[in-house]
C-alpha cells in the first residue's frame, strides 16, 4: 500500500468509517458521505486541495500496521493474553445510579464514569455520539461538556458512527483542556495512530474507552428493521438501540407519538445483528473485538449466572492501564459505581463466540477474501490446527455480508422464521467450530514434556507454589509428561493430579558436603560444557542430560532467593550450580523460562558478569516481587516480568481436609475458638544469621511472652510446621520447647501438606508469620496476618498486599512490638480483613499471570501448542 491518500482503502472496501482521516487532514480536503448502495460512510478526497502529504493513509486503522508493535509501544510489553490482549484486571460491575444502570446499554458503567470524571475534574469533555435530531437515523458524534449531553449519548448505537470525526473539535479546544474519547476498536486504533503523527492530540486526550464489538451493522441493517416492524423511514422520530434495562430492547419512536420495541434475543433482532447479514466488510476482516489499546474496555458480561437473573444491567470490563485503574478505584471508593473481580478466564467465556470468530476464525476469511480479491492482506499466524467447520463459517460469513449488502430489499420478504432457521444452523457450526478449535486441545499437535529445574521440596511453602505452577500448567496446556529435579531428597508423599505421568529426579545431595559429590559435579560440569550438553560422567549427570533431551520446555521452579548472594553457599558454588543447570538447556537450544521466584541481591564483579550472561539467555524472567525486579535492573541491568508467588493462583477444594481423620480434634477447636496460626524459626539454619546467638534468643524470648499475652487474651494458638524431610530436625526443637512453655498450643501434624495448612488457616483468626509462603496462604485465605520477614520477598508481598502496617522486622523483633500489632490487628480486625478479601482477587490473576506469559511467549514463538480455555 503505496498510495499517499486513503482512496487505495476505500476503493477495496477496507474503509472503517471511522473519521480519523477527516479530522486529521491538515487541508480539510476529505469528508465522509453516506454510500446509499453500500450502506456505509465513505470518504471522499477533493484532489484539488490534497497536499500528498499522507496524513490521512497513516492514521487510517485499516491501512497496513504492525499491531503487535504497536502494543508493544503502548504498553510496553507483550499483550498479557492472545484473546483479550494487555490487561491488569477484569470485572464485572454497574453504575449505582439506577436510571443510568436501566437505561445504559449493560450497566451504565461507561456513563457514570465519565460523569463522575467529569466532576472530579480529570476531563474537560468527551468525545461520545448521539443520534441526530433532525435525521434520527444518523449519528452524530460531537464533545460533550455537562451531565446531560453525556446520558444523551449513552446506549450503544448498531449503525456505522463516523465519531473520530470529532477529533478536529479536540484539536481546536483550550490550550489546557483534557478529554476522553469513547469508540468502538476501530475508533480507538485510529486514535492511537493519529496521536503517534500528532503529539497535540496524545497530550489532550487522556482516557480512552472501547466498546468491545463484533461488528457495526451498515444502515441496511436498520432500514430492514423498521421495514419489517411495517415503519416509514419518514415516520421515525427517534430510535434507540439499547436500554430499557438488560439486555434491553431496540425502540423505534414515531412521528405520531407510538413506539415499537425489539427485545433483544428475539428472530428479528437476531437476524438484523447476529447474523452478519448486515456487517460492513471491514468488520469481517477486523480481528479486534475487546478494544485492545483502550484504557478500558467495556462490553455485555454475557455469562450464564448473570444471564439467568440479570434484569437491570451488568457490564463486563478490562481495565487494561493505570490511568483506567486508578479511575474504576475512585470511583468505587466514592461510591459511584459497583465491581467484582473475576478470572480472565471468564471475560473469555462471555465472549467466546465472537473472540473465535475475531481471533481464529478471521484466517480463513482473509485466505476467502484475499482469493475473490486482487488485494492482499496479511494473513494472521495462528498455529492451532483448524477444523472443516472453522472453514465454513468463514464462507458463509462472507456470503452473509454479500447477501444483506446486495440483495436487503429481498430479504425484506423473507419470513422471519426462515432466517432464523438459518442463522441458527450458523451458529449451530459456529458451535462445533469453538469446541473443536478453541476449548479443546488439539490432539494432532505435539503435547508438552516440561523439565523443572532447580526445585526444593523442603517445606511447604515450596511444595504450595511447585504444586501451584504444575496445576496451572495442566489446566491451560497439553502436557504429556514433567520431570521435576530436587535439590534435595524427597522425604514426603507428592500430592499432584497426574502423577503417573510425573517424574522425580534428585540431582547430587546438594546439601550435603561430600568430596565425591564435588568431584563428580566437576567433572560433569566440565564434560558436558565441552561437548555442548551430549557427556557426562556421572549417572545423575547422565540423567540430567537425558532429561533435557526429553523436554520441550525447561522451567527454573518458584522458591528462592535462590539466584543471588543470600544462598549463594561457600564460594557460590550452590548459585554456579543453579546457573550451570539452566544455561546448559539453552546450550541445547531449549526454551528456558524464570517462573516467579525471589531474586538478588547481586554483588560481586565476577559473580555478576556470570549471572548475567546466563540469565540474558532465559527466554523470560519472571519474578514474585518488585524488589527482585529491581535488584536484577540496578545491579545486573536485566529486564523482567513481574507476577506473584505461584502458590496463589489456584483455589483448595472445600473437601480437602476430609481425608485427614486424625485431627478432628484441631477442627472442632477452630470451629468453637478463636485461633491464632503460628510459624516460628529462630533462622539457625539462615546463612545470613546462622551466627547470631543473640537474636537467636531474642526471637525466643519473643515469641514466648507473645504466645503468653494471646493465650491469656483467651485464644488459642495452632504451630504450622513448614519444614519437613531431613529439615524438619531444625524446626522440630524449637516447636516442642515453645509447646512445653503453654497448654493452649497445639501442633499442627507433620503430614498435613500445604493444601491442608491452607484449610486450616482460612478457618483462623489470624497468622502471626514467621516464614514467607505462611503469610501467602493466609491472604490467599482472605486472613489477617503479621508478617515477621528476613528477607525481602516477605516484605514485597506485604507491601503489594497493602499491609505494611503488620509486618515486624527480625532484627528490631522483641515482644511488644508483635502484642502492639496483635492489638491494632483485632481493634481494626473487620476492616483489615474486608480489605485482603478485595484485594483477593487481583492477587489471584496476577499470580496466574506468569503461566500466562510463557503461553504468550510460546504462540509468539511458533511452537507447537494449544490454549484449553474452559
Amino acid at each position: 500500500m503505496n498510495d499517499t491518500n486513503i482512496k487505495y482503502v476505500e476503493k477495496n472496501d477496507l474503509c472503517t468509517g471511522c473519521g480519523t482521516c477527516v479530522a486529521l487532514c491538515p487541508n480539510e480536503a476529505i469528508k465522509l458521505y453516506i454510500n446509499e448502495n453500500k450502506g456505509i460512510y465513505i470518504p471522499k478526497i477533493n484532489e484539488e486541495t490534497c497536499a500528498k502529504c499522507s496524513i490521512c493513509i497513516n492514521v487510517c486503522p485499516r491501512h497496513e500496521v504492525n499491531f503487535n508493535q504497536l502494543k508493544s509501544e503502548i504498553f510496553k510489553k507483550n499483550p498479557d493474553d492472545y484473546f483479550i490482549g494487555k490487561f491488569l484486571n477484569c470485572y464485572t460491575g454497574n453504575s449505582n445510579d439506577f436510571q443510568i444502570r436501566y437505561n445504559s446499554s449493560s450497566g451504565g458503567l461507561i456513563t457514570q464514569l465519565l460523569i463522575f470524571a467529569l466532576d472530579e475534574g480529570i476531563i474537560d469533555g468527551v468525545l461520545v455520539t448521539r443520534m441526530k435530531k433532525d435525521k434520527p437515523l444518523e449519528p452524530e458524534p460531537f464533545i460533550a461538556r455537562t451531565r446531560e449531553e453525556i446520558i444523551d449519548a449513552s446506549k450503544s448505537k448498531y449503525c456505522p458512527v463516523p465519531a473520530n470525526i470529532a477529533l478536529k473539535e479536540i484539536l481546536k479546544s483550550g490550550y489546557n483542556e483534557k478529554f476522553a474519547v469513547v469508540g468502538l476498536p476501530c475508533h480507538i486504533n485510529g486514535i492511537k495512530k493519529a496521536e503517534a503523527i500528532n503529539k497535540k492530540l496524545k497530550k489532550k486526550i487522556v482516557l480512552k474507552i472501547g466498546i468491545l464489538c463484533s461488528h457495526t451493522n451498515t444502515f441496511k441493517g436498520t432500514e430492514y428493521l423498521y421495514t419489517k416492524l411495517n415503519i416509514k423511514k419518514e415516520d421515525i422520530s427517534k430510535i434507540s438501540y439499547r436500554g430499557l434495562g438488560w439486555p434491553g430492547k431496540v425502540a423505534v419512536k414515531l412521528k405520531s407519538g407510538k413506539e415499537k420495541k425489539i427485545l433483544l434475543g428475539t428472530p428479528l433482532w437476531k437476524n438484523f445483528h447476529d447474523s452478519c447479514l448486515f456487517a460492513p466488510t471491514y468488520c469481517l476482516l477486523c480481528n479486534d473485538l475487546t478494544a485492545e489499546f483502550s484504557d478500558i474496555s467495556f462490553g455485555d458480561a454475557w455469562l450464564p449466572e448473570i444471564i439467568s437473573k440479570e434484569r437491570n444491567g451488568k457490564s463486563l470490563l478490562i481495565s487494561r492501564t493505570k490511568n483506567g485503574e486508578e479511575l474504576l478505584n475512585s470511583a468505587v471508593n466514592k461510591g459511584f459505581i459497583e465491581l467484582i473481580h473475576i478470572d480472565s478466564n471468564k471475560v473469555i467465556e462471555s465472549q467466546q463466540t465472537f473472540l473465535f470468530f475475531k481471533k481464529i476464525n478471521i484466517r480463513d476469511r482473509i485466505i476467502l477474501r484475499n482469493f475473490f480479491k486482487k488485494n492482499s492482506i496479511p494473513i494472521p499466524n495462528f498455529t492451532t490446527q483448524i477444523s472443516f467447520y472453522n472453514k465454513l463459517i468463514a464462507f458463509a460469513s462472507l456470503i452473509n455480508s454479500y447477501l444483506g449488502s446486495k440483495f436487503m430489499f429481498l430479504l425484506c420478504y423473507v419470513p422471519i422464521g426462515f432466517i432464523k432457521m438459518y442463522i441458527s444452523l450458523y451458529y449451530t457450526l459456529m458451535s462445533l467450530s469453538i469446541k473443536k478449535d478453541l476449548i479443546k486441545p488439539d490432539k494432532t499437535k505435539r503435547s508438552f514434556n516440561i523439565l523443572i529445574l532447580n526445585a526444593h521440596w523442603n517445606n511447604r511453602g515450596d511444595e504450595a507454589a511447585i504444586r501451584a505452577m504444575i496445576d496451572s500448567f495442566t489446566s491451560n496446556m497439553s502436557v504429556q509428561s514433567i520431570k521435576i529435579m530436587f535439590n534435595t531428597d524427597v522425604r514426603t508423599d507428592l500430592q499432584f493430579s497426574g502423577k503417573n505421568s510425573m517424574e522425580i529426579l534428585v540431582t547430587f545431595p546438594f546439601f550435603e558436603f561430600k568430596i565425591s559429590f564435588f568431584v563428580k559435579f566437576f567433572i560433569d560440569f566440565f564434560l558436558s560444557l565441552i561437548s555442548l550438553g551430549h557427556f557426562a560422567f556421572s549417572k545423575k549427570g547422565k540423567d540430567f542430560i537425558s532429561a533435557i533431551n526429553d523436554s520441550n520446555l525447561v522451567i527454573h521452579a518458584p522458591g528462592g532467593p535462590s539466584i543471588g548472594d543470600i544462598y549463594s553457599g561457600r564460594l557460590n558454588l550452590y548459585e554456579y550450580f543453579y546457573l550451570y543447570k539452566l544455561f546448559l538447556p539453552k546450550l541445547k537450544g531449549k526454551k528456558v523460562y524464570i517462573y516467579a521466584p525471589s531474586m538478588g541481591p547481586f554483588s560481586g564483579k565476577f559473580q555478576n558478569f556470570i549471572r548475567k550472561f546466563i540469565l540474558k539467555k532465559m527466554d523470560l524472567i519472571i519474578v514474585r516481587d518488585k524488589i527482585s525486579k529491581k535488584y536484577l535492573k540496578d545491579q545486573l541491568n536485566l529486564d523482567s516480568y513481574l507476577a506473584l508467588d505461584s502458590a496463589f493462583q489456584n483455589d483448595i477444594p472445600k473437601t480437602y481436609l476430609n481425608q485427614y481423620f486424625e485431627i478432628n480434634k484441631i477442627l472442632n477447636l477452630i470451629k468453637t475458638q478463636k485461633v491464632v496460626g503460628m510459624t516460628i524459626t529462630d533462622l539457625n539454619w539462615h546463612p545470613s544469621y546462622i551466627n547470631n546467638t543473640s537474636l537467636k534468643n531474642n526471637i525466643i524470648t519473643a515469641i514466648e511472652n507473645a504466645i503468653d499475652f494471646v493465650t491469656k487474651k483467651g485464644y488459642y494458638v495452632i504451630i504450622l510446621p513448614q519444614l519437613f524431610g531431613l529439615d524438619k530436625e531444625i524446626e522440630k526443637p524449637l516447636i516442642d520447647y515453645i509447646k512445653s512453655k503453654n497448654n493452649k498450643i497445639f501442633v499442627l501434624p507433620q503430614n498435613l501438606d500445604s493444601y491442608a495448612q491452607q484449610s486450616i488457616i482460612s478457618n483462623l483468626f489470624c497468622v502471626i508469620g514467621m516464614r514467607y509462603h505462611p503469610n501467602i496462604f493466609a491472604a490467599k485465605m482472605n486472613i489477617p496476618s503479621i508478617a515477621i520477614y528476613y528477607e525481602h520477598k516477605t516484605k514485597a508481598f506485604m507491601k503489594e498486599l497493602g499491609r505494611l502496617d503488620l509486618t515486624i522486622n527480625i532484627e528490631k523483633i522483641n515482644a511488644q512490638i508483635i502484642i502492639d500489632k496483635f492489638l491494632y490487628l483485632e481493634k481494626n480486625y473487620d476492616t483489615i480483613k474486608r480489605q485482603i478479601t478485595e484485594k483477593n482477587p487481583h492477587l489471584k490473576e496476577k499470580s496466574k499471570k506468569t503461566t500466562k506469559l510463557i503461553i504468550n511467549d510460546l504462540h509468539k514463538s511458533k511452537i507447537d501448542f494449544q490454549k484449553s480455555y474452559n
